[in-house]
C-alpha cells in the first residue's frame, strides 16, 4: 500500500509539474502573439486563492502590509539586477572581455553601412501590427494612443527612431518598465520572492522600435544564430531545446561519455 501511495504522489507532481509548465510556456508565447489573454492569464495566475501573500520575507526582514511589499519587491529586483562580485570571480577576464566589447563596438561605429531611414508608411504599418488591450506601460502609454494619435504622432516618432538608429542610442525612459510578480505554485513558500517569475510591462514605443529593428534584420540575424539556438526564434520553442537536451543525456548515458550542461537561468529567470 505505501509503495502504491508512494507512486501515485509522484504521478500527482509530474502532472502537477507539466500543468504549471504548459501554463508557464502559453503565458510566453501569448506575451507576443496575444495581449488579451496573456493578461487574462497572467491575472488567472495571480487570484487571490493561489498567489497573493499579505507576508513576504526579503533579507530575513519581514513585510506585512501592501506598502512595504511593495517597496521589498523593488529591493529584491533592485538587487538582482544590481552587479555583484564574488570571491571567485575572474577580474582580469572581465576586463578583457569589457575591453573586446569596446573594441568590436568602435569597428561596428566606424565601418558600418549607411542605415535606410525608417518611412512613416513603415512605421504605421508596424504600429497597426500590434493588437489592442494591452496594459499601459509606465508612462500610462498604450498601443492604442500610437495607432490613434494621428498623424502629428507618427511624424515624430519617426524623426526619433530614425535618431536613434542613426546614433544607436536608446533613451533611458524606454528601457522602464513594470515588474510584475508571477506566483509559481507548486507548494513553494508565498513570502519567499524567489518562488515568482517576474514578468515585465515594456515601453509601447519601445516594443514599437524593436519590431521595427527586427522586421528589418530578421532574415540577417537568422542566417548567423545557431541552428541550436531555439530561444526568441521564430518557429522554435524551449520545450524544443528540452528535446535536444534529453536527448543529449540518452546518449551519453548509454555511450558512456560525460556530458556537462549550464542553466544559466534556471532559477530567477526574465528579470
Amino acid at each position: 500500500m505505501k509503495v502504491q501511495k508512494k507512486k501515485l504522489r509522484s504521478a500527482q507532481r509530474r502532472l502537477a509539474a507539466e500543468k504549471r509548465e504548459n501554463t508557464y510556456t502559453k503565458i510566453m508565447e501569448l506575451n507576443e502573439n496575444n495581449d488579451k489573454q496573456f493578461f487574462a492569464l497572467v491575472n488567472k495566475q495571480r487570484n487571490a486563492r493561489s498567489s497573493t501573500t499579505s507576508i513576504l520575507k526579503v533579507n530575513n526582514r519581514l513585510y506585512n502590509n501592501s506598502a512595504s511589499i511593495l517597496g521589498a519587491w523593488a529591493e529584491y529586483f533592485e538587487d538582482l539586477a544590481s552587479p555583484s562580485v564574488q570571491d571567485r570571480f575572474d577580474s582580469k577576464f572581465f576586463n578583457l572581455v569589457n575591453n573586446d566589447i569596446e573594441i568590436l563596438t568602435d569597428i561596428f561605429l566606424s565601418t558600418r553601412e549607411p542605415i535606410q531611414e525608417v518611412t512613416e508608411y513603415e512605421l504605421n504599418k508596424c504600429i497597426l501590427s500590434f493588437k489592442n488591450g494591452k496594459a499601459p506601460d509606465v508612462d500610462k502609454s498604450t498601443i492604442e494612443h500610437l495607432k490613434y494619435g494621428g498623424q502629428t504622432v507618427v511624424n515624430i516618432l519617426t524623426k526619433l527612431i530614425n535618431l536613434i538608429f542613426k546614433t544607436v542610442a536608446v533613451p533611458n525612459n524606454l528601457k522602464i518598465g513594470i515588474g510584475c510578480p508571477l506566483f509559481k505554485n507548486g507548494g513553494k513558500p508565498k513570502e519567499d520572492p524567489n518562488s515568482y517569475r517576474r514578468i515585465t510591462i515594456t515601453s509601447a514605443i519601445g516594443k514599437t522600435i524593436e519590431k521595427l529593428h527586427l522586421s528589418r534584420n530578421k532574415s540577417s540575424i537568422k542566417n548567423q544564430q545557431s541552428r541550436l539556438q531555439k530561444g526568441f526564434t521564430e518557429g522554435e520553442s524551449p520545450t524544443v531545446a528540452g528535446l535536444v537536451v534529453t536527448e543529449l543525456r540518452i546518449e551519453a548515458k548509454e555511450k558512456r561519455l560525460p556530458i556537462y550542461i549550464g542553466l544559466t537561468d534556471a532559477k530567477k529567470r526574465l528579470i
